[in-house]
């Protein structure tokens, strides 16, 4: 079977933030694809000719970051505001290229968003659904979908997040939800998903990413009571994996070079 070809797209900022998601995507799907990593952040990538970027790929994962907000609470001049509204403005002709031509891509958490964002939802912080902890949510996928199908209809997700879509994205498929989070995930076309949880991380990975980032978690809360295994949403990402493969395969996915 052809191995195929992932570019990971990371948001991060802080050196052991950066880390810790390369740690966690490799040591989830590192054994199924080859993995490369661009920073949208650092790196100097020329996002407005997509076609030069992705032509060595076959799927794309937009990562999380807690170091910049679309809103939580923000507004102009805050630093981490002024950054995530000028890398959103950036990277658009990169994420419309994506869904555009049904290219690959598992979004995650900010990668979530961005998506949304750049199909015109608005992304805001909401109490009801900003959290923090592992959740159980419902899959509301056909058995047929390549990522979803083989999870069962509930299943805990690891959630670490302020803002959030305030509507089902133009043209989106919902996929998972919960009484916490409207869009758990959502697919653009065939080949589009996106999360607002972290199918990367498991119990373990979710403590250590929170003490990097405490405040995420409420006050008078112990990473203990919070979190729980996610066995089933780290699945999701494997799937993306094995997903990518076929496609590069037989070439079948729409946008395929």
């Amino acid at each position: 079977m052809i191995m195929g070809k992932v570019l990971v797209v990371q948001f991060r900022v802080k050196k052991d933030a950066i880390k810790t998601e390369r740690d966690d995507i490799v040591r989830t799907i590192g054994g199924y694809v080859d993995l490369d990593f661009v920073s949208a952040v650092k790196d100097d990538v020329k996002w407005d000719n997509p076609e030069r970027i992705l032509s060595d790929y076959h799927g794309v994962i937009l990562g999380g970051s807690g170091d910049m907000h679309f809103d939580a609470g923000g507004k102009r001049g805050d630093v981490a505001y002024d950054l995530m509204h000028e890398t959103a403005t950036k990277i658009r002709p990169f994420l419309l290229y994506l869904v555009e031509n049904d290219i690959p891509t598992l979004g995650i958490c900010l990668g979530h968003q961005l998506l949304a964002h750049a199909m015109g939802t608005d992304v805001k912080h909401q109490k009801h659904q900003s959290k923090t902890g592992t959740f159980t949510v419902k899959n509301m996928c056909a058995s047929d979908d390549p990522l979803f199908g083989n999870i069962p209809q509930e299943f805990a997700a690891q959630y670490g997040h302020k803002d959030a879509l305030t509507c089902l994205p133009k043209g989106a498929t919902l996929l998972v939800a919960g009484d916490k989070c409207d869009f758990g995930a959502v697919r653009y076309g065939k080949n589009v998903y996106s999360t607002q949880f972290h199918p990367e991380m498991d119990r373990d990975s979710m403590v250590r990413r929170i003490e990097a980032h405490p405040e995420y978690l409420p006050d008078g809360v112990s990473v203990n009571d919070v979190f729980a295994p996610s066995p089933h949403a780290s699945k999701v990402l494997v799937n993306f994996a094995h997903f990518v493969n076929r496609c590069a395969q037989n070439s079948s996915c729409a946008g395929m070079h």
